[in-house]
């Protein structure tokens, strides 16, 4: 065999064992972190609306796996609409962030000489700012507010990247020029991301919706302030006001009775007995 058949067949086999072995599968470090807290069964299903602020696929598909859990203990309506059927309601957002990593740079120059994305991966951090605002129905109480910051820390290499390996078929200027490019993030790790994180974080939310759930204060009661007490009425022909009792005007007041005058006594008539008579004139 020529000389240069044996380079050819040596970088192709170099390439071939590159392709299939420089490759690391998808790890998260600390999703342990993120454990779901134990949430005491309830002693009646309740009922729960969940709305949605979620607008990236991302966050759209985290949402849903906090429906599916939920349905567990409770009745969902997912998307809730506003109605009045349903005891909660849980306003959740999600806000996601990919960064990539400077150390990218270094597992892919000079690690390329010990396959350093193989065995290590390159390095992705996710974050996951979730936010769940939970009301009460009717009424629109707020039961409660919270936050749940959520960052992973990803590990990853697939051939899109550690083709690059080829380097050792030449200076190294390949891995140099990765090592530059391959410090942002890489898009096609989120998919694969979603499957191995989405089920556990969606667990993780829908249980501390349900520990507020199920610790929530029972609803207010409104008191409704005492009517003020009807005036007596007398009874009057069905179907016609009773007019209320008319005040007596002085015009209508009786009038008092007459003194009864006794006659004056004439001067004929004699004294009344014990008094003495009075002197005739001329006497």
């Amino acid at each position: 065999m020529k000389r240069s058949s044996k380079l050819v067949f040596l970088g192709g086999a170099l390439i071939v064992l590159l392709g299939s072995g420089c490759a690391h599968t998808l790890e998260v470090k600390n999703l342990s972190r993120y454990e779901p807290p134990n949430v005491q069964p309830l002693p009646k299903r309740p009922t729960i609306g969940i709305v949605s602020t979620a607008l990236d696929i991302t966050s759209a598909r985290l949402v849903r796996e906090v429906d599916g859990e939920l349905s567990k203990y409770a009745d969902v309506t997912f998307p809730y609409m506003g109605s009045n059927d349903v005891q909660f309601v849980a306003d959740i957002g999600i806000a996601s962030k990919y960064k990539g990593s400077g150390i990218n740079f270094l597992i892919n120059f000079p690690g390329f000489l010990i396959f350093t994305p193989a065995w290590h991966g390159y390095v992705y951090n996710v974050y996951y700012d979730v936010d769940v605002s939970l009301t009460r129905r009717p009424g629109g109480e707020r039961i409660d507010s919270f936050s749940l910051p959520i960052y992973l820390s990803v590990r990853q290499a697939n051939i899109n990247r550690t083709w690059t390996e080829i380097s050792w078929l030449e200076v190294g200027i390949i891995a140099f020029v990765g090592g530059i490019v391959f410090v942002r993030y890489d898009d096609n790790v989120t998919p694969l991301l979603l499957d191995k994180v989405g089920r556990p974080l969606g667990v993780y939310i829908a249980k501390e919706i349900l520990s507020r759930v199920a610790n929530a204060p029972p609803p207010k009661v409104v008191e409704h302030p005492a009517e003020p007490p009807k005036p007596e009425t007398t009874t009057g022909p069905p179907g016609e006001p009773v007019p209320p009792p008319k005040a007596e005007t002085p015009s209508e007041a009786p009038e008092p009775p007459a003194q009864e005058s006794k006659p004056a006594p004439s001067p004929e008539s004699p004294p009344p007995s014990g008094e003495p008579t009075p002197p005739s004139p001329g006497t």
